[in-house]
């Protein structure tokens, strides 16, 4: 009797169109995204959390806690580069870490088994979504995060596409019928 091992991850389309066009989907959808946020990105500075954030910036200053000393970072390199302006170049640092999060989320949805049009959905979804539309166009943590947080599920996919996107990242170990698949 041959035991019959189950694959918990969906496999990826095998047409080579998909393979070949899922970038450039990802990139219509980063640039879209990217159109639209800076359209209706903040001019200048805000209040309460966004003008922390755009005041601590560019002077390497410490934000509320928990300190977010990566955006910080991130903002100082931004402020650099459009010195003019640092509170709009804070901004404008959140609106592109908010136009490459629907493109990973498409990506990611690519690579876990959906088809083109469920995970462009899904991605348009999220980044016409009220809520992370508003706190793209600002300057705020959440864009940072949720790039970060898709970046660590897409990566190690990519990497190692044999197994899932969360058993790769270490978050779960990967298991077929209740056994390690590795030991």
């Amino acid at each position: 009797m041959t035991r019959r091992l189950i694959n918990p991850v969906p496999r990826v389309s095998s047409s080579p169109r998909h393979r070949v066009t899922e970038p450039y989907w990802a990139f219509f959808i980063g640039v879209l995204f990217l159109s639209l946020y800076y359209a209706t990105s903040l001019p200048g500075l805000d209040w309460y959390d966004t003008a922390e954030f755009q005041t601590t910036g560019p002077v390497l200053g410490i934000s509320h806690p928990p300190g977010y000393p990566l955006l910080n970072i991130l903002g100082r390199l931004a402020s650099l580069l459009h010195s003019e302006n640092p509170a709009r170049a804070v901004t404008l640092l959140n609106v592109i870490l908010g136009a490459l999060v629907p493109a990973l989320l498409f990506l990611l949805a690519r690579r876990t088994g959906l088809s083109p049009r469920a995970s462009g959905l899904a991605a348009l979804g999220l980044g016409f979504c009220p809520a992370f539309w508003d706190q793209a166009v600002r300057a705020e943590a959440y864009a940072l995060d949720a790039c970060l947080i898709l970046g660590a599920l897409y990566l190690p996919r990519t990497l190692n596409p044999g197994v899932g996107a969360l058993s790769a990242s270490g978050f779960f170990p990967a298991r077929t019928r209740n056994r390690p698949c590795l030991r």
